[in-house]
């Protein structure tokens, strides 16, 4: 079973790196004007909270959601915290930068 820390860390991953273009060919691209909506209202709310919105929000994505659980945890150590360089690959995480300001915020906090 996955917990909500390693949920969240799979999410950023692959927001943070785009693989595949996931976004794009999953149609999740689509909802993410409404994920960058409802991030910030997420970033005061538990782990669970903002693991089962996040869930919520790719259950209309099943493509998203299967390259979600197949990747690996993103990991902030103290070495490589820098973002991603600016390439098309991240631009999804440049475009939506309240949404990408929780999920890095959360994911350095379940570092700790």
């Amino acid at each position: 079973m996955i917990t909500p820390k390693e949920m969240i860390a799979k999410f950023f991953q692959v927001w943070a790196t785009n693989p595949d273009d996931i976004f794009t060919t999953s149609g999740a691209i689509a909802g993410l004007e409404k994920l960058e909506e409802m991030m910030p209202k997420l970033a005061s709310e538990s782990d669970e909270v903002l693991m089962q919105r996040l869930m919520a929000w790719c259950s209309d994505y099943p493509q998203l959601t299967e390259k979600i659980l197949e990747s690996p945890p993103r990991k902030l150590s103290e070495e490589n915290n820098e973002p991603p360089p600016d390439t098309e690959d991240n631009s999804i995480a440049n475009r939506f930068p309240k949404t990408s300001k929780v999920l890095e915020e959360r994911s350095r906090n379940n570092e700790q």
